[in-house]
């Protein structure tokens, strides 16, 4: 054998043997608990709660949603006076150290990171599938603004059935189940973030709010420090994150 042929035969085996420790290599998951409990992190509460002023915070450990952190929130007003709830003004500093939970000292927390605005995730969202909806339909946006110029019955049914042929010819052409599917999901995706998730709203006395929170998630994090201002008030939950094996 010659000497290039047992170089390239050994450079093989090294990957192989490379390929073999890596997936041998240990794999992990997050674990987000509440600091202040002890024990399995699996089984263990994930619920904080807070009042102040009659006013009242119920923050829970959801899932994470590919690598976003997600919670949930409930908020109940007890208070005499209406008090506003902006997700969009909820945001958590991270810490790589777990002592930063004993001293006040909060240069070992990272700068704050916002909480993802539902508001801000639902108008994209909408005009996207808006805009899908009308290339379904055959209409480009020029074509909607001359049928709405159109005032006579004649012009508007003339449009109707350029439309038509054009929607034809776009089937024919067109791989539709490619594009429902598409249509889907962002519908999905848009219903989960109208129906589902916290939104602003003032909320008067005796009411109750409920919905998801959703944070960019940092898998390094040791400490979530998350910051809820309600109304006048100021909610603090520390959560401390960490990696277990499968």
């Amino acid at each position: 054998m010659s000497s290039r042929l047992y170089f390239g035969c050994n450079a093989w085996l090294l990957v192989m043997l490379g390929l073999l420790l890596t997936a041998c290599g240990p794999s992990y998951y997050l674990a987000v608990q509440p600091t202040e409990l002890k024990g399995d992190p699996v089984n263990a509460s994930q619920t904080l709660f807070a009042e102040l002023d009659g006013v009242e915070v119920e923050l829970t450990f959801s899932h994470f949603r590919i690598k976003d952190a997600v919670f949930q929130a409930e908020i109940r007003n007890g208070s005499s006076q209406p008090v506003m709830v902006d997700p969009a003004n909820f945001y958590y500093q991270l810490s790589a150290l777990q002592a930063a939970l004993s001293t006040a000292d909060t240069a070992s927390f990272l700068p704050p990171v916002p909480a993802y605005d539902p508001e801000a995730e639902v108008q994209p969202l909408s005009t996207r599938l808006s805009i899908d909806n009308g290339a379904v339909m055959g209409v480009s946006e020029i074509e909607w603004l001359v049928i709405m110029a159109s005032v006579t019955k004649e012009a508007i049914g003339k449009k109707r059935l350029e439309a038509s042929r054009t929607t034809e010819n776009r089937q024919k052409s067109t791989p539709q189940t490619q594009g429902k599917d598409v249509d889907d999901m962002i519908a999905q995706e848009l219903e989960l973030w109208q129906g589902a998730m916290l939104r602003r709203y003032n909320l008067q006395p005796g009411e109750l709010i409920r919905g998801y929170v959703v944070f960019p998630g940092y898998d390094q994090a040791a400490v979530l420090r998350i910051i809820t201002p309600v109304g006048p008030h100021v909610f603090t939950f520390d959560y401390s994150q960490k990696r277990l094996k499968y």
